[in-house]
């Protein structure tokens, strides 16, 4: 449809909204280039009140007022439930009005907090208020005012804003809480491909945790989904079958710094000094691991004993594989080894074939 044709198919259908609210005042219509913003007039309802009718999509603010024009109803609930998410209050959709054909003519978008919660009322007055159950939920409607009626242009899809009331009579949600809202408690595409699904179950002393990102099952590694499960849950220990054995092939336990003090004929003084001194080193760490200022305290006094220590070398140093294996087989090892095939052993096709008796007997 041209900009021509729409305006003079608005202009006709304003009259006959004119002539349908009785309204009997001039109409003036404003003709533009762009074909939004063709329909911009003013008229009046009732003989009380002008209104400005004027497209949303030409909007600076995106506030409601009186005569603001949409293509749809759609459209301004959209909006009007936009600008709610932004002020802080949630929009209820409240009751309509239809023609005779069934189309909606009015429709009614208030805060969610308008109205009031009926009263309980026993219709039975012979059944004890104990023997009635009923859900306790804690209504917080209180009456409030503010609301937003759209109506229809008679003979068109559009609808314009003819009641707007702004004033709540309650406090609206602060700005950092917005995201409490009911309108936005929802997600995007985006955000639930982000999500993944924990189950988590306990039987005694045994703790099941499967995820829906397989990361364990598929690469034996603990996903951060079953940590912050854990966190939540308040564990301070990995469960045990969550902790795979090729982890823990290189730990050392804390009892095995110690094995060798009950077993001191097995280890000789030097090394029993050595395990007993790693033994104080880490213990002392444990002490302090928390605090960071006495760490960098702890490192500065070991370069200190560090850089007060001579240079030595360590009888350990003669400690190498050569001599473990002069011990083991007892004898030294040869500088030079000269490895040669052993005499006496027949090989394949050395030598004349010798066949059997039978064979020979044949021929």
């Amino acid at each position: 449809m041209s900009s021509v044709n729409s305006c003079s198919y608005l202009h006709s259908t304003i009259n006959e909204q004119s002539l349908h609210d009785q309204s009997s005042s001039s109409m003036n219509i404003d003709h533009s280039n762009n074909s939004n913003s063709c329909y911009s007039f003013d008229f009046e309802l009732y003989n009380t009140e002008t209104f400005k009718l004027v497209p949303y999509d030409k909007l600076i603010h995106k506030k409601p007022f009186k005569g603001l024009l949409f293509d749809s109803l759609d459209i301004g609930l959209d909006f009007y439930k936009t600008y709610g998410k932004e002020s802080g209050f949630d929009v209820n959709m409240s009751s309509q009005k239809r023609y005779n054909d069934g189309t909606i003519r009015i429709r009614y978008s208030t805060c969610s907090r308008s109205g009031f919660t009926e009263s309980f009322k026993n219709e039975n007055i012979n059944v004890k208020f104990s023997d009635v159950k009923g859900r306790r939920t804690s209504s917080k409607k209180n009456g409030c005012p503010a609301v937003s009626k759209f109506k229809n242009l008679r003979c068109s899809l559009m609808f314009y804003i003819y009641v707007f009331v702004e004033d709540h009579n309650h406090e609206l949600v602060a700005q950092d809480q917005l995201h409490l809202l009911r309108i936005n408690r929802t997600m995007d595409f985006l955000d639930e491909s982000f999500i993944h699904k924990v189950v988590f179950s306990r039987r005694g002393d045994s703790i099941s945790i499967s995820c829906s990102c397989m990361l364990f099952v598929q690469e034996g590694l603990s996903c951060r989904h079953m940590f912050f499960i854990l966190n939540m849950k308040e564990y301070d220990e990995i469960p045990s079958n969550f902790i795979l054995r090729r982890w823990g092939k290189d730990i050392i336990a804390d009892g095995l710094l110690r094995k060798k003090y009950s077993y001191p004929h097995k280890g000789s003084k030097n090394e029993c000094l050595i395990q007993d001194a790693y033994a104080i080193l880490r213990l002392s760490i444990n002490k302090i691991a928390n605090n960071e200022d006495e760490l960098a305290k702890y490192i500065k006094q070991l370069q200190e004993v560090d850089s007060g220590i001579p240079l030595c070398t360590s009888s350990r140093a003669s400690s190498n594989r050569s001599v473990h294996i002069e011990k083991i087989i007892g004898a030294a090892v040869p500088d030079v080894i000269n490895i040669h095939n052993p005499e006496g052993i027949r090989k394949k096709r050395d030598g004349p074939v010798v066949k059997e008796s039978r064979a020979l007997e044949r021929k």
